[in-house]
């Protein structure tokens, strides 16, 4: 699929600002503010968070995307508010007012939630905003009846809006007086989980009084931290959008792509190195030796790139062939669906992932052929004495040990100069995030949460790196889509992600494991045998037994261990052994997260979508936590010179 811009597409310009707040009730001691100053506080606030963003777009266009999150929408700033009364409202009115998109995730089906408001002003309100919001999730909070039959809304149901607003936050305003939370899913509940999230909190306090004074405004950033002030504000608003400083290498550092990098990349087509892995891995694994796989060698298949998004575009439509995500479907809604989906993920993670797989193939064919060719110098050397070739014939295999020294040089040089090793680790960190935000978006976006073991910080905190920011970005400009949690869409959901997600790495984690295991075994064979032969060789040598093939002996006793050496250091290069442990165990826990995950009900109106949602996390969480471990391990496995 040709695109007029040849380079991965840049990095969107988004910011969040999540809204949390009390319900003027005076039952409870929260009597109705002064509204209008509340509000000329807000606009204060909003004012200068716009100009924030707007001076980093201002200065730094040149690392951003400037178009905006998508095309309906193609501001820089976003409110997602639940329109509950007072708070939410008043600052989504003035949010608006300032051009910011307006995205609403409400608690139950809108018609529903429309009966929470006993107030008539509240309730138009509510309506009137909500006809604004570019994008409306509907939860499936549950609604029960007390003993008199009243109306009695699930608490469960405002705890999960909650959550579903913090995953769609980068900063929180929150209206608040700061007293302890009376219920799930209260202002004091949610800005505590945001602090724990490491969300900073715009706080507004909430007045205590009939006759308040002007009401305050602090940022928090931890329990403990109240100071702010407009500065402090749009430091913050800077340092949440800015991609990370870059980092050099230092002692005990380790080598990490470039954002630069990235964005200059352009399609590949073809290289004369990148299919010797896959020749390797498939002559000894045997899969090289199927009839397709033959044809498709004949015709040099495996030194051949095909066009990212062209193929990309290929595997997506079979996949989502009769899901939810199928954008051939006639119902209008499911094509929206899948046309936002689409739209905020497809290109990001087609160049991310094609890219990963060609800088993956590059440093592993990179490897078997410096290896493969260090034996082939040996071999060169001394097949000439061996064979008693003339010294023209001689000059011809010294001349090929030449070329075979200078190819190992030449690729080792040029792979750890264009750091081949570290774009394919990076890549695929950033292809796995966003295929996984691809799924999560259906469950309304956000969650995944990045972390690393303290012991391994010398190998970079991976939050600090130009993948995750720019992950972070992409998945700030998708937002919310714009879909109800009905029990029809669940079970469509569920059975996505069952599906294309956890049987699809099921299947990949088996066939990996089965083809590591299986070159891990028959290279550490082919090696044992190969130091075998050059025993037999050995002997015979010493015992003068063929003293007429003296120097084919030689030969045999110089070259079978090199090609010996070259092999396990192919098998210790490629981490064949860990690559099959680590895919069997990868397998064992998918299939145990997808039998829960199956397992789970997806009814209507009974909160199944956070029962769901928490599964969902389950498996991502797993997956990610393996890239991250997986990115240690591979880190210390640069290309290196042996000769």
């Amino acid at each position: 699929m040709p695109t007029s811009n040849p380079h991965p597409p840049g990095t969107p310009l988004i910011l969040r600002v999540g809204v949390t707040g009390h319900r003027p009730d005076p039952k409870k001691g929260r009597p109705l503010p002064d509204v209008a100053r509340l509000r000329e506080t807000v606009r204060e606030i909003l004012k200068h968070i716009s100009e924030a963003v707007h001076g980093v777009a201002e200065a730094h266009g040149n690392v951003f995307n400037l178009t905006g999150g998508n095309q309906e929408h193609p501001g820089y700033l976003r409110v997602v508010s639940a329109l509950a009364e007072g708070a939410d409202q008043w600052i989504a009115d003035e949010a608006l007012a300032l051009g910011y998109d307006l995205q609403c995730p409400l608690p139950f089906a809108r018609e529903e939630y429309e009966k929470d408001f006993e107030d008539p002003a509240a309730q138009t309100e509510y309506l009137r905003l909500l006809s604004r919001a570019s994008t409306v999730l509907e939860l499936d909070g549950k609604v029960e009846s007390d003993d008199q039959g009243a109306r009695k809304p699930s608490s469960a149901a405002y705890e999960a809006v909650g959550r579903a607003v913090l995953n769609q936050t980068d900063l929180l305003m929150a209206i608040w007086d700061g007293k302890p939370e009376q219920g799930r899913g209260g202002t004091g509940a949610v800005v505590t989980e945001a602090l724990q999230r490491g969300i900073p909190v715009v706080w507004v306090a909430w007045p205590d009084s009939l006759v308040p004074p002007s009401p305050e405004w602090r940022i928090l950033k931890r329990a403990t931290n109240i100071e702010g002030n407009s500065k402090h504000l749009k430091i913050e608003v800077r340092e949440l959008l800015l991609p990370p400083e870059e980092t050099d290498t230092s002692k005990y550092g380790r080598a990490t792509t470039k954002r630069a990098q990235y964005f200059e990349e352009i399609e590949k087509q073809w290289n004369a190195i990148h299919g010797w892995w896959q020749i390797f891995s498939g002559l000894v694994t045997g899969e090289l030796l199927r009839p397709q796989k033959m044809k498709a060698l004949l015709v040099f298949a495996p030194f051949r790139v095909e066009p990212f998004e062209k193929a990309t575009r290929t595997e997506w439509d079979r996949e989502c062939k009769g899901t939810l995500l199928d954008p051939d479907q006639p119902n209008q809604a499911a094509q929206a669906l899948a046309a936002a989906v689409d739209a905020s993920y497809f290109r990001h993670y087609a160049w991310a992932n094609r890219l990963s797989v060609y800088y993956a193939s590059l440093y592993r064919s990179a490897f078997v052929v410096s290896q493969l060719l260090a034996a082939a110098a040996v071999f060169f050397a001394l097949f000439g004495t061996a064979g008693g070739f003339s010294e023209k014939e001689r000059g011809i295999l010294v001349g090929l040990e030449l070329i075979a020294i200078l190819t190992i040089l030449g690729v080792t040089t040029w792979g750890r100069h264009r750091h081949w090793h570290e774009r394919s680790i990076d890549y695929r960190m950033l292809a796995e995030r966003l295929r996984l935000a691809r799924c999560l978006a259906l469950f309304g976006g956000g969650g995944q949460q990045v972390s690393l073991a303290a012991h391994l910080a010398t190998y970079g905190n991976p939050v600090a790196t130009w993948m995750h920011w720019h992950y972070q970005a992409i998945e700030r400009a998708a937002g919310l889509v714009n879909i109800q949690f009905s029990s029809g869409y669940l079970k469509a959901t569920q059975e996505f992600w069952r599906k294309n997600l956890i049987e699809d790495q099921i299947e990949y984690h088996e066939k990996t494991s089965i083809r590591y295991e299986k070159l891990d075994e028959r290279v550490h064979f082919a090696g044992i045998t190969l130091f075998a032969l050059t025993l037999v060789a050995c002997t015979l040598h010493l015992l003068g037994i063929t003293e007429q093939f003296t120097g084919w002996l030689i030969l045999a006793a110089a070259f079978l261990p090199a090609l010996g050496a070259a092999l396990a250091a192919i098998r210790t290069q490629a981490e064949a052994q860990r690559l099959f442990r680590r895919s069997h165990a990868m397998k064992k826990s998918l299939e145990r997260l997808g039998r829960e995950f199956a397992s789970t009900s997806a009814r209507d109106g009974e909160g199944d979508s956070q029962r769901l949602r928490a599964h969902a996390d389950r498996v991502t969480d797993l997956m990610v936590r393996e890239m991250l471990d997986w990115r240690v391990v591979v880190q210390d496995q640069p290309l290196e010179t042996h000769v």
